[in-house]
């Protein structure tokens, strides 16, 4: 497969706050290492799922993704062109309209005095894309309609307020979209929503994949849900990446003991049906007149 996105021995370090007395001692600065070392290739059309607990560098490695982040070390290729040395503000803009991100929290990313119309349409009147007026309400339009808000023509007039978790993220992944990028982050897009909604989230990123060919960075702490989209799968602790592999390969034989760990800590649906099996079966003892109702899975 063609690389798309490529980090060559990436890291970042941040200074740390330095108090008046360090200064008169003339203490050098302590740095905190975000990101160490890091070699990662994402390829075209593939979903490239990151995992780690808070703190392991996920967020700061979707930061350097996309430029919001300059790294301290190391290189970052675009389709074989380095862009860690991209300083005008036109060069990253055009570096930025290709990677696109989701972020974690739909209402935090949409202005609650915007219109979802409004939303969707400011990248493109920002970078003076899209063209006229009417080209312009076409494009948003039909994106806000890929997203799955229709009839497009209403959800565009309302209000973040106006919508539920899932239509709000639905927005937020039309403004991303807008811009036809190559390269979408996804930052846990689906953990403060239910999981029913979470699962057409899910089932809308993966259909947007097959139909623009987009490829994913996504950014979990579940190695299971990672496992269950994924293409490949990486293990990240403390700003290092430990472990790299095929979805199935890192769940029945991990390298690491730290992605034993991760495994262990998430529950699985073999897991949660046992435990309701066990909780039925315990009412029915306390029970003995409860009869046997064949229509639950569950219990047959």
């Amino acid at each position: 497969m063609e690389p798309l996105l490529e980090f060559r021995e990436v890291s970042v370090r941040f200074s740390q706050h330095r108090k008046v007395s360090d200064l008169f001692r003339r203490t050098p600065p302590q740095e905190i290492c975000a990101m160490d070392g890091v070699n990662l290739t994402v390829h075209r059309g593939e979903i490239h799922a990151i995992v780690g607990e808070s703190g392991s560098g996920k967020s700061t490695l979707a930061r350097v993704a996309t430029r919001l982040q300059t790294p301290t070390e190391g290189q970052i290729f675009m389709s074989g062109e380095n862009v860690t040395t991209l300083r005008s503000k036109a060069a990253v803009r055009a570096y930025r309209r290709r990677v696109q991100m989701i972020f974690q929290d739909p209402f935090s990313s949409l202005n609650p005095s915007q219109t979802i119309f409004d939303h969707v349409a400011e990248p493109l009147i920002v970078n003076n894309l899209g063209g006229g007026a009417k080209s312009i309400s076409e494009k948003v339009l039909s994106t806000i309609a890929s997203a799955g808000l229709r009839p497009a023509e209403i959800f565009a007039r309302r209000y973040p307020d106006e919508l539920s978790g899932g239509q709000r993220q639905r927005a937020v992944i039309a403004g991303a979209l807008v811009m036809e990028p190559e390269l979408v982050i996804a930052d846990e897009p689906v953990s403060m929503l239910d999981v029913s909604v979470g699962a057409e989230i899910l089932k809308l990123l993966l259909d947007l994949r097959a139909l623009r060919g987009l490829a994913y960075i996504f950014i979990t702490h579940d190695l299971h849900l990672a496992a269950a989209i994924a293409d490949r799968v990486t293990v990240m602790r403390k700003g290092h990446i430990i472990e790299t592999g095929f979805p199935q390969q890192v769940l029945k034989s991990p390298t690491q003991e730290y992605t034993r760990q991760l495994l262990d800590s998430a529950p699985t649906l073999d897991e949660a049906l046992r435990r309701r099996a066990s909780r039925r079966s315990a009412s029915r003892a306390r029970s003995p007149g409860t009869r046997l109702d064949v229509s639950d899975p569950v219990q047959t």
